[in-house]
């Protein structure tokens, strides 16, 4: 699957980990590696097994707050390969968000249903 992140004006504050059931890292993306309203893809290969992603914001406002207009929009979303919009994070997340999954190699995508992703102001 492709990870899709677009960062907001700080991304300094936010983390992304994928972490197995053994509580190992296999994929992480540190502060550092965020630039300010950049466009992020990754593509994630796993093994067979059990996962959690896991966004943190140290500031506990998100990718997007209301509020804060200064810190600007951002979001995090998982595609299929072919940009099949799997899962939708809500922006306005806080201290961030916590999706466990499983990998299997029998996975099948459900092209009868059409996810879509949008935003209200």
């Amino acid at each position: 699957m492709i990870l899709q992140l677009l960062t907001n004006n700080k991304p300094s504050e936010n983390e992304i980990k994928v972490i197995d059931s053994k509580g190992n890292i296999v994929f992480n993306k540190k502060p550092t590696d965020l630039k300010p309203k950049t466009m992020y893809y990754d593509t994630l290969s796993f093994d067979p097994g059990s996962y959690a992603l896991l966004l943190s914001d140290s500031a506990g406002d998100g990718l997007e707050f209301w509020y804060e207009v200064e810190s600007g929009y951002g979001y995090m979303r998982l595609l299929s390969l072919d940009g099949r919009l799997i899962h939708d994070f809500e922006s306005d997340c806080g201290d961030g968000h916590y999706y466990a999954f499983t990998a299997s190699a029998e996975a099948i995508i459900d092209t009868d249903t059409t996810q879509y992703a949008f935003i209200l102001y």
